[in-house]
């Protein structure tokens, strides 16, 4: 355990020490990012597709997924709007238009579609195409590291991180109700409670959640993990702008992991300026905690 705990925690840190002042140099790296992480997606879809008994393990995956992401998520909403009727924090100014959420639809097909042409691929290659032991991993370090940078030089302060109580208090809502969630879909579909907890766990980080689930029980529970933690990406477009003028911390919270990428602009035009510091507390916390909970859960005795 303690070495997968190291492989995932070390690049992020030894990332989010390195300050970044030359902005083409902050977009090179997020271009990066992108690449590395449509690898990840493209080489978990390859090893999709070489499975044995494909036609039976498709319908578990769909299945599995959507029961995960019912529980998961609506467990979170929940807890969160629990929260914010029980601490009520409307905002202050009327929020800004939130645009057109077709690219940010479109930008979420590109992911999925890109595990289907992985699938494609492993699919008529299979006993002809082999993927080297840990090459996802491999991947996944880099990617790892990569967000720690990302992380440090887009204005996260350890002092915005820890000092926005609510933030941190909507992402251990968001964490326990999870996993809460998580364990419910795992006595529904009758799977060990360890295999529910860590597939509650990604909380929206699919390139993470997909490759460790990989590597520990295969590519079905890989793609269960992908599926569960993309959902919440493509709810959280359609909520985010419904719940924030009056339940900002189910707003945030229902992003997850993606607070801090690809949903912050959401949330911020949403929300305004006045809701970033809850987004970016909050991301904080649901960007740190899921290496932790993946590589301890995916080590308990099943």
């Amino acid at each position: 355990m303690m070495e997968g705990l190291l492989i995932v925690l070390i690049p992020m840190f030894a990332g989010y020490l390195i300050k970044i002042k030359r902005q083409i140099l902050l977009r090179h790296i997020n271009r990066v990012s992108m690449l590395l992480l449509y690898i990840i997606l493209l080489l978990m879809g390859i090893s999709l597709g070489q499975l044995d008994n494909l036609a039976q393990q498709l319908p578990i995956i769909g299945i599995s997924a959507l029961t995960f992401a019912c529980f998961t998520q609506g467990f979170n909403l929940i807890g969160l709007l629990s929260y914010d009727k029980l601490s009520p924090q409307p905002l202050k100014r009327a929020a800004q238009q939130t645009g057109s959420r077709l690219k940010l639809l479109f930008d979420s097909f590109k992911l999925c579609a890109m595990v289907a042409l992985g699938f494609v691929v492993g699919y008529f290659s299979k006993g002809i195409l082999f993927l080297p032991f840990g090459t996802s991993t491999y991947v996944l370090i880099a990617l790892i590291f990569l967000v720690g940078i990302q992380l440090r030089n887009n204005g996260i302060s350890l002092r915005e991180v820890f000092f926005n109580s609510r933030g941190i208090y909507t992402g251990l809502i968001m964490v326990a109700t999870s996993l809460l969630g998580g364990m419910v879909a795992a006595l529904v579909l009758n799977l060990p409670v360890a295999q529910g907890l860590a597939l509650a766990s990604g909380l929206g980080w699919y390139s993470l959640s997909s490759v460790v689930l990989n590597d520990a029980w295969g590519p079905v529970f890989g793609s269960i993990a992908f599926v569960n933690d993309l959902s919440r990406e493509i709810l959280s477009l359609f909520l985010i702008p419904f719940l924030m003028p009056n339940y900002r911390s189910a707003a945030v919270g229902i992003s997850g992991a993606t607070a801090l990428d690809c949903t912050l602009p959401v949330i911020q035009r949403s929300g305004g300026m006045e809701v970033v510091p809850l987004a970016i507390s909050f991301g904080f916390v649901t960007n740190i905690l899921p290496p932790l909970l993946l590589v301890f859960f995916t080590a308990l005795p099943l």
